[in-house]
C-alpha cells in the first residue's frame, strides 16, 4: 500500500483529499502547517500532496529542505490563485 502525506492547512481540502484517497486505498497522513510535515515525514512516504502557502514552513522551503537532506520524495505542490 502507498503511503501519502497530506500537507495542507485548510481542513476541508485536507479532509476531502484524505477521504478520496483512503476510499481508494492508499494510507494517508495529513499535516496542517510546513514544520508538522517535516516532522511527520519519513522514509516510508511515496508522494507528498503540498500546498505552497502554509504556516511556519512554506511550501517551497521544505521541498528545498527535503532536498537538501536527500529525503525527498515524488511531491506534487497546489496552490489557489
Amino acid at each position: 500500500m502507498y503511503k501519502i502525506l497530506i500537507i495542507e492547512d485548510d481542513n476541508n481540502i485536507s479532509d476531502m483529499l484524505k477521504t478520496l484517497l483512503i476510499f481508494n486505498h492508499y494510507e494517508v497522513m495529513s499535516a496542517y502547517s510546513g514544520t508538522e510535515g517535516i516532522l511527520l515525514h519519513d522514509s516510508s512516504v511515496d508522494l507528498i500532496i503540498l500546498d505552497l502557502m502554509l504556516p511556519g514552513k512554506n511550501g517551497e522551503e521544505i521541498i528545498c529542505e527535503l532536498k537538501k537532506e536527500k529525503r525527498c520524495t515524488n511531491y506534487s505542490c497546489k496552490c489557489n490563485w
